[in-house]
């Protein structure tokens, strides 16, 4: 087992910073103060390291909070889901506003209003083909 300062010495050549485990996620910004509990429930010391302090954290989590403004807080909650479940390491804001324009796109995919006369005449031009028939 090795000690302390052997870990940080093989840290420091790995080219990782020690981390300041005191480092809370923010609070007072909206949904950004969930986005980063998330974060830090599932990336723990990867998503601190990004921070490097706690007036680092509340500096990011304004930057965060104008960066996502314009979504609503389902949409960034759904994001969030997206996240932690198919990233293996913290987003970006770039990236994280990316995936909750994704979630917005696929809702008013899922909610377009659907054209029931015109499905029908396609699926009938389609029997037409497969049966051999020229409709035109």
């Amino acid at each position: 087992m090795s000690t302390g300062h052997e870990q940080l010495l093989s840290m420091a050549r790995d080219g990782r910073t020690k981390v300041d485990k005191t480092i809370k996620p923010p609070s007072g910004y909206g949904p950004v103060d969930h986005v980063f509990y998330r974060f830090q429930e599932r990336w723990r010391d990867e998503w601190r390291r990004i921070m490097v302090s706690q007036a680092g954290c509340e500096a990011l989590a304004g930057e965060w909070q104008r960066g996502l403004r314009q979504f609503d807080e389902s949409a960034i909650r759904q994001a969030v889901i997206v996240a932690v479940s198919n990233c293996t390491m913290p987003p970006v804001l770039s990236s994280f506003v990316d995936m909750v324009e994704q979630v917005i796109a696929e809702r008013r995919e899922r909610n377009a209003p659907r054209n029931h006369e015109l499905g029908r005449q396609k699926l009938n031009e389609i029997k037409a083909l497969l049966n051999g028939e020229d409709r035109h």
